[in-house]
């Protein structure tokens, strides 16, 4: 085998690789989520909700988003990205615990703070507010992963 071929077949098998491979199809399953939900909140007034004037629909759909796309990223990440084959009651559950405590700390620091920030103090839409905080998410909750809830494993 090249050299070349080594270094992108070890690449493509890197953990990094993995994430943002995973981290990117949990990324688009969240924008969906959220796009969807956020479209019908504002098209069937289901929820009129404003601050400051403005609309806040992005709040209802964000934390939907949220619950869902964790869900989602818990199992893709135990099972495809650290390789973690523990299914004990016990280990699942404190995974579990701090996989969420993880990603809740994101959440409301960038899905929630910095998208408030951008909309409200920056003044930008809803759709860029939510794709940048998107970026700061995936890098956050990749370091929370590997050096918080998976660290059993090395």
């Amino acid at each position: 085998m090249s050299e070349i071929k080594k270094k992108i077949y070890n690449f493509i098998n890197s953990e990094i690789f993995k994430y943002l491979v995973c981290g990117g199809l949990t990324t688009i399953f969240s924008l969906v989520i959220f796009f969807v939900s956020y479209n019908l909140f504002i098209t069937i007034s289901l929820i009129d909700f404003q601050i400051n004037g403005k609309d806040a629909n992005w709040v209802f759909a964000n934390f939907l988003s949220f619950f869902l796309s964790t869900i989602f990223a818990y199992f893709i990440n135990k099972i495809f990205v650290f390789n973690y084959t523990d299914y004990k009651a016990k280990t699942i559950i404190r995974e579990i615990t701090k996989f969420f405590a993880g990603r809740i700390f994101g959440y409301i620091v960038f899905d929630l703070g910095l998208m408030a920030l951008l909309i409200y103090v920056f003044d930008l839409n809803v759709t860029i507010s939510k794709i940048i905080s998107c970026v700061f998410i995936v890098v956050f909750n990749y370091v929370v992963s590997k050096m918080f809830v998976y660290i059993q494993m090395k």
